[in-house]
């Protein structure tokens, strides 16, 4: 999220190494991502929010 409206993302992958953590989800623990990032090259999807899709987080 960028609450700030600043075009920074607030909230940031904790573990890059890791594909699960925020980019993918392992609900399962099996570690195999269960859901994968839509677009990897947007940084706000889903690691933040771009609700309006402008872009900016």
């Amino acid at each position: 999220m960028n609450e700030d409206n600043d075009g920074v993302c607030d909230t940031v992958d904790p573990d890059p190494t890791d594909p699960c953590v925020p980019n993918n989800t392992d609900a399962d623990g099996d570690g195999i991502c269960d859901t994968v990032d839509p677009d990897p090259a947007d940084p706000c999807n889903p690691n933040s929010n771009d609700e309006d899709n402008d872009g900016v987080c």
